[in-house]
């Protein structure tokens, strides 16, 4: 039988241990996952949440991030976790060019739309995005409901 208890805490070891190992901004994506994580034990009176976000927003303010398509993820989840509008307006507007960007173009292989992870954060966020960009957002899901198992949650989640 599983002690989710202990299970709970090997999965903290495990992400404080990725957390040591990475830098936000040579490894933008998965640090934002690992804040996201840590947000789960709330987001108050949590000092390795608040510690994570602090990178992960000292990030998401440089000039480095939304040079990428693949800035898409760590931003959305940078904005999901911030909460108050007006203080991250200037990332919102790096996520929205990253995504309109790559709505003006095909989806091919490397694209962050054909990425599920991509396209499931920045739908954390659809509500910084307009009416076009969310019918365009879902009727590329619907498009791409196939392949691995992974893949098909993700773009069932992001719907």
């Amino acid at each position: 039988m599983i002690n989710f208890f202990e299970f709970k805490d090997d999965l903290k070891k495990g992400i404080f241990k990725r957390l040591n190992k990475i830098y936000p901004d040579k490894h933008p994506t998965d640090w934002a996952w690992i804040t996201y994580a840590l947000s789960q034990d709330g987001r108050e009176n949590n000092p390795l949440f608040k510690l994570a976000f602090n990178d992960l927003e000292k990030w998401a303010n440089s000039t480095d991030a939304g040079n990428q398509e693949r800035h898409l993820a760590p931003l959305s989840i940078y904005v999901y976790l911030a909460g108050n509008k007006n203080k991250h307006k200037e990332v919102v507007k790096k996520a929205i060019s990253i995504l309109d960007e790559a709505l003006q173009k095909d989806i091919t292989k490397f694209s962050p739309l054909n990425d599920p992870e991509q396209v499931f954060c920045a739908s954390l966020i659809t509500n910084q995005f307009s009416d076009k960009n969310i019918s365009d957002i879902k009727r590329i899901i619907t498009n791409m409901l196939e392949g691995r198992l992974l893949r098909i949650v993700l773009y069932a989640a992001s719907n």
